[in-house]
């Protein structure tokens, strides 16, 4: 219990505050459990009054009030089905809501770390089974324990012998129960582990069905997939085989029940002991007490399958605990700076050491540097979405915490792989509007115009209504890029950060787009990342990265005076790219160098 300890406050906070729900539940439950078994006893009367040759007047009487009870009955187990359908499906949509939360409070890193599959698994299956422990075997656990209750207080009244006489029965079924809902607890494990397996599956083979089909994976998909397939079947199969057992066990031991009732009521009748209609109205009311006791051992082994989910809910609550709450409410006036900052991934070793950088509004700035030497990782940081381990951030000369950037008006960013929203192009752009006034339409208009979306928008049906689809799969590369670059204009950003943003556009288009940036640079910062060096020659100031740290910034000019590192890697490119000259012209017309 205590390793799920913040999962069962949540629930019990969330009884407190519905009190009423399960105070109303509770007493529709006895009163049903009441009118269950009262009516026995009424049952009980009219027959010995038919025996006796009573008044039909009052065996009419008796017949009328055994079914006014069972009116009742039927008007108390509505009430608790109402009671307990709103308390599971509120307790859910509680949940839920706090599983969300938990995702939106989490860090970037933990976000990133996180499996989808798992988190929509657990989210939706796993909350479902939890907010089902209320609507069905607690409902009918707490319904077949009150009819135990009131059936064993008539029963001891009626005859206490023949009630002992029956009463081992009762144990060897809660025995066998206990015993099974231990065995299903773990079956359903495997399940749920499959099932996530099942989902991780689907999203990989339609997130990834291009890689898939180039190089020929269907086979592994497929087999990953009758593996996860195999297993839940397994499962299932094991589940059913251990209720359908435990049904029948149980119902074996009924008819020992009736034996024992017709053998020793008998005997007591025949002594004159308990009437004939108290010994019909004990093998009724013993069935009453079988029955509950074989429902709250099925039921009991069914709760397992909300524990499990009580326990997978818990695991993901803990892996994103709510450290990281992103302010965004920092204001970037004209400049950003960074000093001796450092950053590591948890307990691995440090990524970027000691990084002292800045970038002014109307400045361009560039980070260049091999794969992996800390780039994307710098850009984290300058977006708040990961929290340095050591070092300071100033805006406009004022210390701030990691967690003001995030968010923040004043930043933007366009990546390599841009994601869009399955909506339309309009929508994906106008998301980050800042604004509600009259302008937003003109202040759209001209994002899409500086990000050359139009011309390609144009060739579309519906224009800027066109869906984009899921994973954006109505857009090229080049496309996706240029929305990406228009919805990051249209925020009206201090600083402008661009991933390898334009590197699946056309040379052509890219020219069109930078002599656009250009026009406004005063507006604005700009931070490009480009493996590139030909790209950012032109840039105001050059950080030059390796392993982790800043080696050299300055001019492209400086650079190559200073710079063994950048020097070679300048070369080597050159050696590649071959045409210098072709590229540079196109930088002088980006930067106006």
């Amino acid at each position: 219990m205590k390793k799920n300890q913040e999962s069962v406050k949540i629930i019990f906070d969330f009884i407190k505050e519905n009190w009423w729900i399960f105070i109303g539940l509770f007493f529709a439950l006895i009163l049903s459990g009441l009118m269950e078994a009262y009516p026995v006893g009424l049952m009980q009367s009219a027959i010995d009054e038919i025996f006796a040759g009573g008044e039909f007047r009052k065996i009419l009487t008796l017949i009328a009030f055994w079914y006014g009870c069972r009116l009742i009955k039927a008007l108390a187990g509505f009430i608790s089905g109402w009671l307990a359908g709103i308390a599971g499906a509120n307790l859910g949509h509680r949940f839920r809501q706090i599983l969300f939360e938990r995702l939106r409070l989490a860090s970037y890193v933990q976000l990133e770390k996180a499996s989808s599959s798992e988190t929509i698994v657990r989210t939706l299956n796993d909350v479902y089974d939890l907010g089902n422990l209320v609507t069905q075997p607690i409902v009918l656990v707490g319904q077949n324990l009150f009819i135990f209750i009131w059936s064993v207080f008539f029963l001891v009244r009626l005859d206490w012998v023949l009630f002992i006489a029956c009463l081992p029965l009762g144990f060897i079924m809660l025995a066998a129960g206990q015993w099974v809902s231990g065995l299903n607890r773990e079956v359903w494990k495997k399940q749920r582990n499959f099932y996530t397996r099942i989902v991780n599956c689907l999203i990989e083979t339609v997130s990834a069905c291009r890689e898939i089909t180039i190089f020929n994976l269907w086979s592994r998909q497929k087999k990953l997939f009758n593996n996860a397939n195999n297993g839940v079947t397994r499962a299932q199969r094991s589940t059913a085989i251990l209720i359908s057992g435990l049904n029948n066990f149980t119902e074996a031991l009924w008819p020992l029940a009736t034996v024992v009732c017709l053998i020793l009521g008998g005997y007591r009748v025949l002594t004159g002991n308990l009437t004939t209609g108290g010994m019909i109205a004990f093998m009724w009311y013993i069935q009453w007490v079988i029955h509950p006791i074989s429902q709250i051992a099925n039921y009991y082994a069914q709760i397992q399958k909300s524990f499990v989910a009580i326990e997978r809910i818990q695991e993901m609550l803990d892996w994103f605990p709510p450290t990281f709450e992103s302010r965004g409410n920092v204001i970037i006036n004209s400049e950003l700076r960074l000093e001796n900052v450092s950053f590591g991934y948890g307990k691995e070793k440090e990524v970027i050491h000691n990084i002292n950088f800045s970038v002014r509004k109307g400045e361009v700035v560039a980070l260049v540097g091999e794969t992996g030497c800390g780039k994307s990782t710098l850009l984290k940081v300058i977006l708040g979405l990961v929290k340095p381990d050591s070092g300071k951030i100033f805006v406009d000369g004022k210390l701030i915490e990691p967690s003001d950037l995030c968010g923040s008006p004043s930043l933007a960013a366009v990546f390599q792989d841009p994601y869009l929203f399955n909506i339309s192009i309009t929508e994906n752009v106008s998301l980050a509007v800042q604004t509600d006034s009259d302008e937003k339409e003109s202040i759209i208009e001209q994002a899409l115009q500086d990000a050359y979306v139009i011309p390609f928008l144009d060739d579309l049906p519906q224009k800027g209504n066109t869906i984009v689809g899921e994973r954006s799969s109505r857009l090229s590369s080049g496309q996706r890029q240029r929305v990406a670059l228009a919805r990051a204009l249209v925020k009206k950003p201090t600083l402008l950060i661009l991933d390898e943003a334009t590197s699946a556009v056309d040379t052509a288009t890219e020219e069109n787009i930078y002599r656009a940036l250009f026009q406004k640079r005063d507006q604005f910062g700009c931070i490009i990342v480009s493996h590139r060096l030909v790209s950012v020659m032109g840039a105001d100031k050059i950080y030059m990265m390796k392993d982790g740290r800043i080696i050299a910034y300055g001019t492209h000019k400086e650079l190559m005076e200073n710079c063994d590192e950048y020097k070679a890697l300048y070369g080597a490119q050159i050696s590649l790219e071959g045409d210098v000259n072709g590229y540079s012209r196109g930088v002088r017309c980006r930067y106006g160098c």
